[in-house]
């Protein structure tokens, strides 16, 4: 997508916090309310891609307390817990209009992405200062990455939308990943290796450990469980309540390796490219959003380059996008508010 677009989009949220809680479950209760603009049979809710979520342990529970075998939209309605971790949606903007920069940025096309940001709330953040102190935090984050500068990031996903189509690019934590090698690595020296520094420093990696251990189990477990669902979530909620997109794509692994250009053994993670969608009941196709039909990307390929190459460089372009257009992506369609 354009830049001023997602300008644009950051614009209008900024000075606006979007805080939402997220429980047991939660994704589920999320796509059943959206797939229910009428009142319905629970027997008909059944046969549709959704009806298994019907099957999750906190739906069930609500459908007891419910009673009623016809459903309604407000069945799923929102009722946060109050022990549900909170979090705050923050939006940025990623990419680039060189063409020779898209492998490094990991976009499907050359362009920019909108990035929405789960940061941690408040609650948390006070924690972590407690038992760490506010400059620690940059031990776990990643510069070079769609951070918020301002508060501390779980996670967060890259969208490329256009009409109304959207695809969700990628999710990502660097939060707890670099937690989980931090822990890894203190846990992994012995204590000859640590009886071999100062005194000072010995006490001092025994302290960090003692305190990641602490942070590790004691505040961070519940976010690790949750964090890939709740990122999801908040990405759906966001493209088809406040942007009214209708047509959600999300790539696949296969995908992710032809259209952002990994290589050898460094592709995507299932869990997050299979697992996570399908989980979701997003389902598998070979269809493209409109912005990334093959002859478009072709031809606004081929309009760049020097005419004196164009049939050759056309033709690269032709073979590359369709083995890309060969590969599976996932999709879900949501039905108008």
């Amino acid at each position: 997508m354009q830049k001023y677009i997602v300008q644009n989009l950051c614009r209008t949220q900024r000075g606006r916090r979007i805080s939402f809680a997220y429980g047991e479950d939660e994704f589920a209760r999320f796509l059943l309310k959206q797939s229910l603009k009428d009142p319905t049979d629970i027997a008909t809710l059944r046969k549709r891609p959704e009806g298994r979520l019907l099957q999750r342990p906190a739906i069930r529970a609500r459908l007891a307390q419910w009673g009623r075998s016809r459903l309604e939209p407000e069945t799923f309605a929102h009722q946060p817990r109050y022990d549900d971790p909170w979090f705050n949606l923050s939006l940025g903007g990623w990419g680039s209009d060189d063409p020779d920069e898209q492998a490094y940025r990991q976009t499907s096309r050359t362009g920019h992405n909108l990035v929405l940001r789960l940061n941690f709330s408040s609650q948390h953040d006070q924690h972590f200062e407690r038992i760490f102190g506010h400059r620690h935090r940059r031990e776990f984050e990643a510069s070079h990455h769609p951070i918020d500068r301002r508060r501390f990031t779980l996670a967060w996903s890259r969208v490329d939308l256009e009409g109304g189509d959207a695809l969700i690019e990628e999710i990502q934590t660097d939060w707890l990943r670099f937690v989980e090698w931090d822990h890894q690595h203190l846990a992994s020296m012995n204590p000859w290796e640590l009886e071999k520094e100062e005194p000072e420093i010995s006490s001092s990696a025994e302290g960090d450990l003692l305190r990641l251990r602490y942070y590790r189990e004691r505040v961070l477990k519940p976010y690790d469980r949750i964090w890939r669902e709740a990122m999801l979530s908040a990405t759906l909620w966001y493209l088809v309540k406040r942007l009214k997109v209708r047509r959600v794509f999300y790539h696949s692994v296969e995908s992710s390796v032809a259209y952002k250009g990994f290589s050898g053994k460094n592709h995507p993670p299932w869990s997050i490219y299979r697992d996570l969608p399908r989980r979701f009941t997003f389902a598998p196709t070979h269809e493209r959003p409109d912005f990334l039909q093959w002859e478009r990307r072709v031809e606004e390929a081929s309009s760049r380059s020097h005419r004196s190459r164009r049939r050759s460089r056309q033709e690269q372009r032709r073979y590359l996008e369709l083995i890309k257009s060969s590969t599976p992506m996932y999709v879900k369609t949501f039905k108008a508010s």
